[in-house]
Formats: C-alpha cells, sequence, structure tokens
C-alpha cells in the first residue's frame, strides 16, 4: 500500500499527476501554434512523416480532443515489462492504425498524447522536458514540477498506495523506471500550488504575476469545445462529451471528478493516480486535488473527487 511510515504530505510534496501530463503537453503545441510554427489543422504526419498512411487525415487538434481514432498505445506492457527506453514507445507508434475513421468517434488515448509530444520535439529540436521547463516551469517559478524523475530527490515525491496485485508488477508505479521514464501521457510530477499556478495563467488570459506564457485567442481557443465543431462525430458523442486542446471540459462523460456544481465552462483534467485539478472562468475558481489513492477500485476516487469539488465550487459567496 506504498510506503506506510512516510512523512506527512506538506506544502511541497511532490506527486505523480499521470494524465495531467497530457493538458500540459497539449499546451505546449499551443505555444507552437500562437508562434506560428505549426497549425492545429496541421496533418501529423507532416511533423511525423514516419507514420503510416492510414492516419493521413489526422491533423493535431484530433489528437488534442481525443478524436483522431488511435487506439491504445502499442506494445505498452510489453516494452514496459522489458524496461524500454521512452524512444522505443514512440517508435511503436510508426506501424499503427486507427480504431475508428477520424474525427467520427471521441476515443480517450495516451497515443495522441504521445504524438503530440514528439511534436514538440521535432519542432523545437529540445527534449519535451526541456521544452516544458524552458517555456513553462522555470518562468513560472514551478521548480518542483519536471517531466521524468532524473537528480529530484526521490523522497519528496508522494509513493502511490498500489494494491498486492500491483506492487507485484514490473515495474510498477513507485519504481524508479516508472519514475524516470518520463512519458509524454503520465509522467508529470508536480505540486498542488504549482499545477494550480498553470491553471491560473489560464484563468488569466495567458498571464501569471507578470509572467505572460500565451496570448489572450491562444487560451479562448485552448479551452473551448472542439466536440462541437466536428460534425462528423456520432450524435451520442456529440452530446456526451466536451473537450478543449488537451483539457477535458465539463461534460456528462466519464470524467465526474470536477463534480456537478462547476459552469459548463470548467476545464481540467484527471489522473489516473488519484489526481484531479480543474478551473472555471466564470467564477474564477480553481482546484487541484492530489492523491497517491490509484484509480483501481470501481471509480471510488473518482467519485471522491467529485465530492470534494463540489464543495470547492460552492465556497464562492458573492
Amino acid at each position: 500500500m506504498g510506503a506506510p511510515n512516510a512523512p506527512p504530505v506538506q506544502l511541497d510534496t511532490v506527486f505523480a499527476v499521470a494524465s495531467l501530463t497530457k493538458a500540459i503537453v497539449a499546451s505546449a503545441v499551443c505555444l507552437l501554434v500562437e508562434r506560428g510554427l505549426v497549425g492545429l489543422d496541421q496533418p501529423v504526419r507532416d511533423l511525423i512523416p514516419e507514420l503510416s498512411e492510414e492516419l493521413q487525415e489526422v491533423r493535431l487538434f484530433h489528437l488534442m480532443s481525443h478524436t483522431s481514432g488511435l487506439g491504445g498505445l502499442a506494445r505498452n506492457r510489453e516494452l514496459r515489462a522489458a524496461h524500454q527506453p521512452l524512444r522505443k514507445f514512440i517508435e511503436a507508434l510508426y506501424e499503427v492504425g486507427l480504431e475508428a475513421p477520424t474525427g467520427t468517434r471521441v476515443r480517450y488515448t495516451s497515443a495522441g498524447a504521445a504524438l503530440l509530444g514528439e511534436v514538440v520535439c521535432r519542432v523545437s529540436r529540445l527534449e519535451l522536458r526541456e521544452f516544458l521547463a524552458q517555456e513553462f516551469f522555470r518562468p513560472l517559478g514551478m521548480h518542483d514540477t519536471f517531466l521524468g524523475r532524473r537528480d529530484e530527490d526521490r523522497s519528496r515525491i508522494c509513493a502511490s498506495r498500489l494494491t498486492p496485485e500491483m506492487e507485484a508488477t514490473n515495474p510498477n508505479w513507485n519504481s524508479d523506471y516508472h519514475h524516470r521514464l518520463g512519458t509524454y501521457w503520465g509522467g508529470l510530477f508536480s505540486t498542488v500550488s504549482e499545477y494550480s499556478r498553470f491553471l491560473q495563467i489560464l484563468l488569466h488570459g495567458g498571464a501569471f504575476r507578470g509572467v505572460r506564457i500565451f496570448g489572450p485567442a491562444t487560451v479562448r481557443e485552448m479551452i473551448e469545445d472542439r466536440i462541437k465543431r466536428l460534425p462528423g462525430l456520432s450524435a451520442a458523442d456529440r452530446l456526451t462529451y466536451s473537450k478543449g486542446l488537451g483539457w477535458l471540459l465539463r461534460d456528462n462523460g466519464s470524467w465526474p471528478f470536477m463534480g456537478s456544481l462547476v459552469s459548463p465552462r470548467a476545464f481540467g483534467h484527471y489522473g489516473v493516480t488519484g489526481c484531479g485539478a480543474w478551473a472555471d472562468p466564470e467564477t474564477g475558481l480553481f482546484c487541484a486535488i492530489f492523491t497517491n489513492k490509484p484509480h483501481s477500485n470501481g471509480g471510488i476516487i473518482m467519485r471522491e473527487l467529485a465530492l470534494i469539488s463540489n464543495a470547492v465550487a460552492a465556497s464562492l459567496v458573492k
């Protein structure tokens, strides 16, 4: 169940935030869009020509809104079991096809974030870890936020509470290999206050305490619903889901971690390690709830996050 004698959580305790990584990586692509280096409707194969021809209709915005038609990561368990480097995971995606025609279904997938991270690396000619640090984390004073642990103090990272079955997995979420892998879809580490700082950037039109990261137009596009713009989607998906560019919007789908009292404009993300974060442009509220209780028991942690989110959303008295 993790480290039973671990020290109490502090304000600067670092958590593995899993898929909250995806929103940050998509934001990095949006920064490239703002600088005129890529386009949201640009074919991904223009940037990663090694990809299968079957992906020729996939645009960058499809990857960010989970409408590309891609399935899961290729050979994920096999590569992890063999402790392979991240590059092998990316190369495994070069031969993948689609599980649904592009733009017709919402299918949440880590493969899209993997390709977005690769796009950032190729366009910027930097490792993704360095790009995020250079463009986001250092300017914002997010000194305890990093993609994949290298020289950071492992003792400050809150260990995940693993079931005996999860603990026996090689590698498990608390392993040195997992900490250092730095996946583009789930390898971020951060603190509650620092991830909240990024949320505030978006709440304030791209700037925080005198540091501007995005232009207001970019932020508006990032947190607008892309799903309603895709007429080719199934009617059920159009009614069920709301997704921005990398950010999950409050919807009626499978992401109830924001609770039911935030406004329809609220955006955020959830991580399977038991973390959730959201911000509501209508009220100005933001909330980050980080736990070390993985989502492995019938969605219980998701419901717990929703209950806490409701309490936060209801706390505003005008």
